[in-house]
């Protein structure tokens, strides 16, 4: 900048190189995530050459060589952001708008997407995601919008997050089923002994009832009436034979007081 040039004589005695710092898990992670379906993808604010070049180092995307894309090319509408993330793996010079941009375009397509980050610029986008991870150094206000916070920053937890998250689960959907049979089974019993009662209750009214019962009312009522008819002759005969022959002769038309007059 000050006009100086390099003296073309020189001889370079040294090599600086600036790099940046994998951990050492992150590989062996990422390879767990593809053998579960999880598709991970990289999103940094750092130059997109550099980030392509580390999420080649960690076998982002498996023996395939990871898609990066300058953030400033992508489109503003939502719609066709979720088309064209469907090929990208890796996007450099993000903004924090377009990080959250990007967890809405992806919901568009259906998916669940979980957020890891440790700056401020990655609140937006860990609270828009349904799962909001931050690292243990993270920002204070990235660590206020998280549902998960890895205290000691160790991005292999994850996994154990994961088993117990579907553990969890595993055990609501055992207590849920063992509710529903439990319910399904009082309802039968429930509705069993209201229909045993419900069936006495009709057997009572139709011995007691001649609409109920009809044909058994008026068995009942005959067999009622023969009862009569025979304890009433009885004790018209009884009064026959015990009174004198004129006085009986009221009694005639009966046919009560022949065997009392011939008798006499």
């Amino acid at each position: 900048s000050d006009g100086r040039q390099l003296d073309v004589q020189a001889e370079p005695v040294a090599l600086v190189l600036c790099s940046e710092k994998i951990r050492e898990d992150a590989e062996r992670t990422l390879a767990w995530f593809r053998e579960q379906g999880v598709r991970c993808r990289v999103i940094s604010g750092d130059n997109p050459v550099t980030v392509g070049a580390i999420a080649r180092r960690v076998k982002l995307t498996g023996d395939h060589e990871p898609v990066a894309m300058d953030a400033r090319e992508l489109p503003e509408d939502v719609n066709e952001l979720a088309r064209v993330l469907e090929n990208v793996d890796v996007l450099g010079r993000v903004l924090p708008d377009q990080k959250k941009a990007i967890v809405q375009a992806l919901h568009t397509q259906n998916h669940v997407v979980a957020m890891t980050g440790d700056g401020v610029n990655d609140a937006l986008a860990i609270k828009e995601a349904d799962l909001g991870i931050a690292m243990g150094n993270a920002a204070p206000a990235t660590k206020a919008v998280a549902q998960v916070v890895l205290v000691d920053s160790k991005f292999s937890h994850l996994p154990d997050v994961v088993a117990r998250g579907r553990q969890v689960m595993a055990n609501m959907e055992r207590v849920a089923s063992l509710f529903l049979v439990k319910t399904v089974y009082s309802a039968l019993i429930s509705l069993g002994v209201v229909l045993t009662q419900t069936c006495r209750a009709i057997s009572r009214i139709s011995a007691l009832s001649p609409s109920a019962c009809p044909r058994s009312f008026w068995r009942s009522r005959r067999t009622r009436a023969a009862i009569f008819r025979d304890s009433s002759s009885a004790w018209s005969r009884s009064r026959c034979r015990a009174a004198s022959p004129p006085r009986c002769r009221c009694c005639w038309p009966l046919g009560c007081c022949r065997r009392s007059w011939a008798g006499t």
